[in-house]
């Protein structure tokens, strides 16, 4: 029998308070019963009742020792992160990153593909169940239960409808019930988000943020977007564009931006323009060392310019270090707004420190004194795979609703119960 709370947030659904048992469990190592009831606000007997039901589930591990205050360490539990695994596809301009990891951010496979957003959304949503079905098809026998997707896209995105907002450059994709239509092929509970918040939350999810509550995450790939950790979680503002940096326009520019204006901060320091303006240097011979690395491609791929920056032609360091210092200007602002103590570049040329070092140096410069002071800008060491990682760990805290951790509890089964199985 399930006893209800009487009153209080948890009264009209009992396992809403399981729910934020779950929740705090993720956060911490090792969580007690005592800082449970405190932490919720529920009851004691039916804190240890959920707790009871959750560990009889597999869903949370009992008999960990939790830190001591003094004398013998008390009893606490943990999530059970390696019971269930969850799928993260990062979608960017010219591939699809696929990863599957279980909610400890233990990766067990991952790949990528070629792939051209702007080609519309249905080879990308084909592409897209492809790579899924071919990643879940190679887990060995005996892995635990694949619960759900998601999906990170290179736009503002509504994660309650499961579509794209308004993406610049894409109107084909604006309003495609993505979640939807993805869930439908795959028969699997899909979750989208922008794909720097889903970077944010996998940079996040490996330690790279730890010690930084207030956090701008920059990606310079072909275009530039950021991500607003605040006080710990992703502000996505009212329609999902928080952090749209890349549309910015700035006063002394006029180039056309595939958004339908001119002077955006993509339009002259996104990384499809630069590499229209490097294949530019290449033929007039300035670009010497990238120019060998040229073929039919018009723009070249990315990692062409990130190999040309590496070998340190001198063009190309010219123009990504432009790119930084017009990126560091409008940094400035949003740190002057936000306050953050940290910004993580990420991206295949916003790792270059050519770009960082530009960055740093226009940031702190024209920052607030302030918003200034000890506010540190490095690059990502997580590479790519921190988008798909992200939108993984996204698509989990959706799954944990109260409703299927009603369902797993009754089903009379241990640790995580996919759909059909509970059924």
């Amino acid at each position: 029998m399930v006893t209800r709370p009487t009153s209080g947030p948890f009264s009209s659904n009992p396992f809403l308070l399981s729910r934020r048992i779950l929740a705090i469990a993720r956060e911490r190592d090792v969580v007690t019963r005592s800082e449970l009831i405190d932490a919720t606000g529920a009851g004691k007997s039916i804190v240890v009742q959920r707790v009871g039901e959750l560990v009889a589930a597999g869903l949370l591990r009992d008999g960990a020792k939790a830190a001591s205050t003094g004398g013998r360490a008390p009893q606490g539990v943990t999530f059970n992160g390696t019971g269930a695994l969850l799928v993260g596809v990062h979608v960017a301009a010219s591939r699809i990153d696929v990863v599957i990891t279980d909610y400890d951010g233990r990766r067990r496979s991952a790949g990528s593909v070629a792939n051209d957003v702007t080609a519309g959304p249905a080879p990308t949503l084909e592409a897209v169940v492809a790579a899924v079905r071919a990643a879940i098809a190679g887990l060995p026998p005996g892995s635990p239960p694949v619960l759900g997707v998601g999906v990170g896209l290179p736009a503002p995105v509504d994660p309650e409808a499961g579509c794209m907002v308004a993406p610049p450059g894409m109107p084909e994709w604006d309003g495609v019930p993505v979640a939807a239509l993805l869930g439908d092929a795959l028969g699997l509970d899909v979750h989208v988000d922008n794909d720097v918040n889903a970077t944010a939350v996998g940079e996040l999810s490996l330690g790279q943020l730890a010690g930084h509550r207030d956090v701008v995450v920059v990606t310079v790939a072909a275009g530039i977007g950021a991500a607003l950790l605040l006080d710990g979680r992703i502000h996505r503002g009212r329609h999902g564009a928080a952090g749209d940096i890349g549309h910015v326009a700035l006063g002394d520019s006029r180039v056309a931006c595939s958004c339908g204006r001119t002077g955006c901060l993509a339009a002259s320091a996104g990384g499809v323009a630069l590499a229209r303006e490097a294949v530019a240097l290449a033929r007039e011979g300035r670009a010497p060392l990238l120019a060998p690395l040229l073929d039919d491609a018009e723009p070249p791929e990315l990692d062409v310019l990130a190999r040309a920056l590496a070998l340190g032609d001198p063009g190309v360091g010219a123009l990504v270090r432009r790119a930084g210092e017009r990126i560091g200007r409008v940094l400035a602002f949003v740190a002057g707004i936000v306050n953050p103590s940290l910004v993580v570049l990420t991206g295949e040329l916003g790792t270059s420190e050519v770009l960082a070092g530009a960055v740093r140096s226009t940031l702190l410069g024209n920052a607030p004194v302030l918003a200034g002071r000890d506010l540190l800008v490095r690059t990502s060491r997580l590479g790519a795979a921190s988008g798909a990682l992200g939108a993984a760990l996204l698509a989990g805290d959706e799954i944990l609703t109260a409703d299927r951790i009603r369902r797993w509890v009754e089903s009379g089964r241990s640790g995580f119960v996919v759909e059909d199985d509970a059924a």
